[in-house]
């Protein structure tokens, strides 16, 4: 039809054609001619519709001149516009609204596609066009397993969030020194006589022993071996459907392009083998002299004076590393409360005196972090 049944009026230059579902095809030798005419135009001095093959427009007479014709289109698979309403939307834009039912219809752009054949002759068949139904789709409801795993994810975000906020959360509560413990170590250090072994023997060693050992493994080529190995090549080409397109005078027809088709096949390869051959060195037992350790001598109390043991030094002995430790005992207000333990350095262990009040500072996991003074910022 390219004029209105009611009023007459010429199909305008913007209607665009659809295609229904159930479109049938063209076997009719005389209507495929007819479809391969070319695209309809349009007159540019009444607007009226008409076919390809007519000079003159149908509606006023005029011959067709410079009168637009219809453009063709190019639809990828599932692309093809299916109703009127449909293509109302893809006229409003990329992202048209549905304000009656609440929905957003997005209509991307055909992807470009290689060794698309567009030729009046690339389909076996054209679609004729008529008005078509466009069909309801039925409602759509959340899978429960994708609810349960985004619940899951949820829940595992929020204990997490909660176990670094416990840890940098604070809070403080009143406590007092009950007393003051230190501990001070000096490691004692003698010149003794060792028994080693080493693939070489230091200065000052003095060799008791020596054989002859595998120190590493060389990597040699040892022939070659055949293996099996998976090949991916190219075994030919196929011709698939590729679109749709739109004739510009009510007919469609497909569009078909080629692809390569690859296959698979076990290839055989050589490579070669490796043996480990052992690299032998000769083995030494020495003896030597070196400072080891001795004993530990430590000194701990209760009392503010902290002060270094006084080891008793034989021959042959010397002072070795140092090491000091320092805690402040603290008790909460309650007495049957389990007492804590601060460790800190001397300057600040210094600062506190038995008996004095002052103020605990605890994370959220109830973990003791630092002891401040009453006046302390």
């Amino acid at each position: 039809m390219r004029e209105c049944a009611g009023c007459g009026s010429p199909r305008g230059n913007d209607v665009e054609f659809y295609l229904p579902t159930d479109a049938r095809i063209v076997t009719d030798s005389a209507e495929r001619w007819q479809s391969n005419e070319g695209p309809d135009w349009t007159c540019e001095h009444c607007g009226g519709d008409n076919k390809a093959s007519s000079e003159n427009c149908s509606g006023c007479g005029a011959i067709g001149g410079s009168s637009k014709a219809k453009p063709e289109k190019f639809y990828g698979l599932g692309q093809e516009p299916k109703s009127g309403e449909d293509i109302r939307r893809r006229k409003e834009g990329p992202t048209a609204t549905n304000r009656r039912r609440g929905r957003t219809y997005e209509y991307p752009e055909p992807p470009a596609l290689s060794n698309v054949d567009t030729s009046p002759y690339s389909s076996p068949h054209t679609l004729p066009h008529f008005v078509g139904r466009r069909d309801k789709k039925a409602p759509t409801f959340p899978n429960v397993s994708s609810l349960v795993s985004v619940f899951g994810a949820c829940l595992v975000g929020l204990v997490f969030c909660w176990l670094i906020w416990l840890f940098f959360a604070t809070y403080e509560e009143p406590l007092y020194v009950h007393h003051k413990t230190w501990e001070r170590q000096i490691e004692v250090e003698a010149y003794r006589t060792v028994h080693e072994s080493d693939w070489d023997v230091p200065a000052g060693g003095r060799v008791t022993g020596s054989s002859r050992r595998i120190h590493h493994y060389n990597k040699v080529v040892d022939g070659y071996e055949t293996y099996s190995e998976t090949e991916r090549y190219k075994s030919g080409t196929e011709r698939y459907k590729s679109g749709t397109r739109s004739k510009g005078n009510g007919y469609f027809e497909d569009v078909y392009s080629t692809r390569d088709v690859y296959s698979t096949r076990q290839v055989e390869k050589k490579r070669q083998k490796y043996r480990d051959d052992p690299v032998y060195r000769t083995h030494y037992e020495y003896d030597i002299e070196r400072w080891v350790h001795a004993r530990d001598e430590v000194a701990r109390g209760v009392d503010a004076q902290p002060r270094w043991p006084e080891p008793v030094m034989e021959k042959n002995e010397r002072h070795g590393p140092r090491k000091e430790g320092y805690s402040l005992i603290l008790l909460r207000e309650d007495p049957k409360e389990k007492s804590l333990d601060f460790a800190c350095k001397e300057p600040r262990w210094n600062l506190f005196e038995v008996g004095e009040r002052c103020r605990g500072i605890f994370n959220g996991y109830g973990s003791l972090t630092d002891v401040k003074r009453l006046n302390e910022e």
